[in-house]
């Protein structure tokens, strides 16, 4: 009796299922060379899955498709897995499990020598892109996988998610992070810094690490940034800026923006809003992936 693989019988089974959402011919592209082996089309049908980019929508799908590609030990996969675990996307929630990727990535990086010479030919052949381009966003990827991991790991030893709660062990890791340019490591050590729980308090170095985090890109350093300039905190009050930084976490979707764009335009039309920025704490709730 002929066997269908796992994948082709997927597309067949949704199919039956009803679901109406087109696969596009990208998408079965990856799928083929998935099914060759490929760790980073595996990976990537992951990614497709997990945000309904191509293929209807379908964590339990999408983690199946990464525990094939980390098993292999493609380290993007790793952290994504882990991230799955952590959020409970496709799988029961599972703080150590995902902590156990996370330390993964960190070991099998430390162990990686050269470039997986398949994953960039494969990609070469499918995006047409020359020897240096695919090494390039293979380095990236790596890179990229790791950051995660290690902000993650800072953030299970931040809010005690599978191990107790030890801030000088997650500035560590929120350290690691950092250096390798994660967005998201600089926002929360800028709350560390202004927490001053683990390191001395200090607003103006906390700013420093906002503004590190805003300008990569992080929308809740954005959101902080803008919290920093409007009640002066770390740097001298700034309404304009403060509604530059707000306006642009909110353009990422941070639910808080919209709140403080109003009352930055409030604070905008009085002579005097001192009064009204007293006391006033900002709030951070530190970010995972």
């Amino acid at each position: 009796m002929r066997t269908i693989n796992r994948p082709t019988l997927t597309l067949i089974l949704l199919a039956f299922a009803g679901c109406n959402t087109p696969i596009t011919h990208e998408a079965r592209a990856h799928l083929t060379f998935a099914e060759q082996g490929s760790l980073g089309a595996m990976h990537q049908m992951a990614w497709l899955y997990q945000h309904g980019k191509g293929v209807p929508q379908n964590d339990t799908l999408a983690v199946s498709w990464y525990q094939k590609a980390a098993r292999e030990g493609f380290i993007p996969a790793m952290t994504d897995l882990g991230w799955m675990y952590e959020n409970g996307r496709g799988v029961r929630q599972n703080y150590a499990e995902a902590l156990t990727w996370y330390r993964k990535v960190i070991d099998d990086a430390a162990q990686l020598k050269e470039p997986d010479s398949n994953w960039i030919f494969t990609n070469r052949k499918f995006e047409h892109q020359s020897f240096q381009e695919s090494l390039d966003w293979y380095t990236y990827a790596i890179n990229d996988g790791i950051r995660i991991a290690q902000h993650n790991i800072g953030y299970a030893f931040d809010k005690g998610r599978g191990v107790p709660i030890n801030e000088l062990e997650a500035l560590k890791w929120y350290t690691k992070s950092a250096e390798r340019g994660y967005p998201g490591a600089f926002t929360n050590i800028g709350w560390l810094y202004r927490n001053g729980k683990v390191i001395p308090h200090d607003e103006t170095k906390g700013a420093d690490c906002y503004r590190q985090a805003a300008e990569l890109g992080d929308m809740w350093g954005q959101f902080n940034l803008g919290l920093i300039y409007a009640y002066g905190k770390g740097y001298p009050t700034d309404f304009n800026k403060a509604e530059y930084w707000f306006r642009k976490a909110e353009n990422q979707g941070h639910p808080g923006s919209k709140a403080e764009l109003q009352r930055i335009e409030m604070l905008k039309r009085k002579a005097s809003g001192s009064s009204i920025m007293s006391g006033i704490k900002p709030i951070l709730e530190p970010i995972t992936k």
